[in-house]
């Protein structure tokens, strides 16, 4: 049997000559008419479900309940091990519960799934600087600045890095690509 997949389409099978009667072909080809829906529909709600388990996640950290949050990040890091925001978020958890060591580890394994994760990427840098950790931490803000060049929490950080390190021009050029809202004026008039 052969069979061509388009995402667009069910699957399209048609049987070489010769192979069992057509009966036998019809019932091939109705299981996978059928089966590709399936397990697209359960992909889909599974991933549905994850979603769901990381936005609650979300507001229960927010909310200080650590607990909650680990439980729903493990049941997605269940299904799916390499769950990047899964990993990212469990590392926000242990972060909060000053635990270093594994929230590196977290964010590390996070960046592994995913390289373009920003929020690991912050939150590694983050907590890099906690742990004096200065260079490092610049290393990890200059990669998360060339995925997300236009966002201002690591702009923000880039200058304080630079700045604290005597590189003044560089602070002034992080600083420039701050969004020109109201409350940035009012926090930084004289540099820009």
């Amino acid at each position: 049997m052969q069979c061509s997949i388009n995402p667009e389409k069910p699957r399209h099978c048609r049987t070489a000559p010769a192979q069992g009667t057509r009966l036998q072909n019809a019932a091939v080809l109705l299981v996978l008419f059928v089966a590709v829906p399936q397990v697209q529909a359960q992909t889909r709600k599974s991933a549905d479900i994850n979603f769901s388990r990381l936005a609650e996640a979300v507001k229960v950290i927010g909310q200080g309940d650590l607990r909650k949050a680990e439980s729903l990040l493990n049941s997605v890091l269940a299904e799916s091990p390499s769950d990047s925001d899964a990993l990212n978020l469990l590392g926000v958890v242990r972060a909060h519960e000053q635990k270093p060591a594994e929230a590196e580890r977290l964010f590390r394994r996070a960046l592994a799934a995913s390289a373009k994760n920003i929020g690991a990427h912050v939150n590694l840098g983050k907590l890099l600087l906690t742990m004096n950790r200065t260079s490092e931490a610049l290393q990890i803000f200059r990669l998360a600045h060339r995925l997300a060049p236009e966002r201002a929490e690591i702009n923000l950080d880039l200058a304080t890095l630079s700045a604290d390190s005597g590189d003044y021009q560089r602070a002034l050029e992080y600083l420039r690509l701050l969004p020109r809202s109201a409350g940035h004026r009012r926090l930084l008039p004289v540099v820009l």
